[in-house]
């Protein structure tokens, strides 16, 4: 077997989400994303080991921060989070408002009927 594919059977799909979600939620859902949508497991392995060499190279905090934006906008590969560090993205939340941001609550009931809660619409004028 050759070199390169030894190395990789210490790297078990589990043992890479667990390492994911050691960094953070952003962090294991970017390796989720990998393991997933790669035609071949191999692939998947190599890109998430990419991602380590970035938290090595960049921090873990960092790494998190932008492998949430590179969910914000849909793109989770090791390209765009690369570029994201690179261009030091992930450190200005500003720009990506949704990426730590719950989404709304649905909107208040403002009527009873029969004991079923529904919306009044608004008066016409």
């Amino acid at each position: 077997m050759p070199e390169s594919h030894r190395r990789h059977l210490q790297w078990t799909p589990q043992r890479l989400l667990n390492w994911g979600q050691n960094i953070g939620a952003g962090t294991h859902a970017v390796v989720q994303w990998q393991l997933e949508n790669r035609p071949h497991p191999e692939q998947g392995y190599r890109a998430c080991l990419g991602l380590l060499n970035l938290a090595r190279s960049y921090g873990e905090e960092r790494l998190e921060a932008a492998c949430r934006r590179a969910l914000t906008i849909g793109s989770p590969t090791r390209k765009r989070i690369l570029a994201i560090l690179e261009a030091k993205l992930d450190q200005h939340p500003d720009l990506f408002p949704g990426a730590d941001i719950a989404s709304p609550p649905p909107p208040a009931p403002t009527a009873t009927c029969a004991g079923r809660t529904t919306s009044v619409p608004p008066p016409r004028r």
